[in-house]
């Protein structure tokens, strides 16, 4: 390099250097993440748990939360997707690897997890897209994993397959590449005409499936395929009626809910909700559904809306929406994923992934009451009948990775890859104190978004904002 060119560098980053935003005033200094948002102390004292939360059920004895983690899988969890079990009565929190799930198995978890009615049993969704039918040593193929659940220990049991969809509504075809793929996403259990039963959102089949929990049985196919190729709508997931006669799906990529009738086996209506105005536009994505005790009002994150709506079950209709952008915040980006009620139903919680916080609604008004600060993307959010628990799937980042953990083939030391170092978090807050603090909750998440919509009010450096032009260059680095 010319001595020319390594003053013009050093001059260079000096320059950027002054236009980086410092921290405003009030601000608190934390971890800054690559999206310029910042992570620092959160209430609930997090501990970590297996990265990527994605579901969680509570007993129904109301002893025990348990959180399913659809990650690569944490190294301290000898690189396995699991279960944790959090004991509420002692606290106690602990870990269930799965040996059908190492980083290189040909079946994942993905987002169902549900109690059997009876607390005995956990059933998780599996889905595998390389081995679909479960042919190759080691694979399950698609279906439903049922663990016995014995007092906070869980035990795999046995594996209820999901055959494949053979039969497609005239004038649609299926791609190739997804012919015995199902992909079980989201589940429900109720008690649908006397018996278990099971709904399952079927993600690359654009159905969902209806089956016994005793034999795997499929009682019922629903058909949810909206647009000519399959798949398309991409089911999420599930929830069913109190009384077992009603099931509801959130199709994903059809800004829609389904509501089907599950006792004579009948897709009964398709809700549109926030649908884009052109096919090439993005959709409401409809993610987590939520019914209340009542079956009275139907909850749905609206991830890419940065809403929740609630509908009248009974007809479809939009009772009112909620946002849950952070205080102050104009532009979207805040990314529902999880749906949580309070005991007393006066209280809706919403995990958002891309804020870093957890909405608190006050349903008597119907808007935010305000916001809780939480590790790096909160996935998973729980309310039992004294605490929230927030799960985060990334907690607070990965760390260096320049511990050996090894060597390889030709002697040259081994080291960990970036995925197997994060870890995910569970805060524990109690409820009755959450609406005490949420004033500085509020401020907090407000902070850390240092994104506002409103560039004048980020402080500079140089006392003003000298960028006129971003240059946003996209590169993966896989070395």
């Amino acid at each position: 390099m010319t001595y020319s060119r390594f003053v013009f560098r050093l001059l260079w980053i000096a320059l950027v250097a002054l236009q980086i935003p410092c921290l405003t005033r009030g601000q608190q200094p934390g971890t800054q993440l690559p999206n310029g948002r910042l992570l620092g102390e959160v209430p609930g004292k997090p501990r970590e748990i297996n990265n990527l939360a994605t579901a969680a059920a509570v007993s129904p004895d109301g002893r025990f939360a348990v959180f399913l983690h659809s990650g690569f899988g944490a190294d301290t969890d000898d690189g396995k997707q699991s279960l944790s079990v959090l004991n509420l009565e002692t606290d106690k929190l602990s870990d269930f690897p799965d040996n059908r799930l190492p980083h290189n198995a040909r079946q994942t978890y993905f987002l169902g997890l549900a109690f059997s009615l009876d607390g005995k049993h956990l059933f998780a969704s599996l889905a595998s897209y390389t081995d679909p039918l479960g042919k190759k040593e080691g694979s399950t193929g698609n279906g439903i994993a049922v663990y016995r659940f014995d007092n906070g220990k869980v035990t795999p049991e046995r594996f209820l397959p999901i055959s494949p969809r053979t039969s497609l509504p005239q004038g649609k075809a299926r791609r190739t590449e997804f012919n015995d793929v199902t992909y079980p996403a989201g589940l429900s259990v109720g008690n649908v005409a006397g018996e278990e039963r099971i709904l399952v959102a079927c993600n690359n089949s654009d159905e969902a499936v209806l089956l016994n929990s005793s034999d795997g049985k499929i009682v019922y196919r629903f058909d949810l395929s909206t647009y000519k190729r399959i798949p398309a709508a991409l089911p999420y997931t599930t929830a069913i009626s109190n009384d077992g006669k009603w099931g509801f799906v959130s199709l994903w990529n059809a800004s829609t809910v389904a509501k089907l009738d599950l006792a004579r086996g009948r897709v009964i209506q398709k809700i549109p909700l926030s649908k884009p105005s052109t096919a090439f536009a993005g959709g409401s994505h409809p993610t987590a559904l939520l019914l209340n005790k009542e079956n009275s009002v139907l909850f749905v994150a609206l991830t890419n809306r940065d809403q929740v709506v609630a509908l009248d079950p009974r007809n479809g209709k939009t009772l009112y929406a909620l946002s849950t952008k952070p205080s102050g915040q104009t532009y979207g980006g805040s990314d529902p994923q999880s749906l949580a009620l309070s005991p007393d139903e006066k209280t809706l919680f919403s995990a958002n992934a891309i804020s870093d916080s957890v909405s608190v609604f006050d349903l008597a008004i119907h808007r935010a009451a305000g916001f809780i600060p939480t590790e790096w993307y909160p996935t998973v959010v729980v309310a039992t009948s004294r605490d929230l628990l927030i799960a985060s799937a990334k907690g607070h980042g990965a760390g260096p990775n320049s511990k050996s953990n090894g060597k390889k083939a030709d002697g040259r030391p081994q080291y960990p890859y970036v995925l197997g170092l994060i870890r995910g978090s569970l805060a524990r807050l109690a409820l009755a104190d959450i609406f005490g603090h949420l004033d500085a909750y509020t401020k907090e998440v407000a902070e850390r978004n240092t994104s506002r919509g409103n560039t004048d009010r980020v402080t500079f450096a140089t006392g003003e904002n000298k960028i006129r032009h971003v240059i946003y260059i996209i590169k993966e680095n896989r070395t």
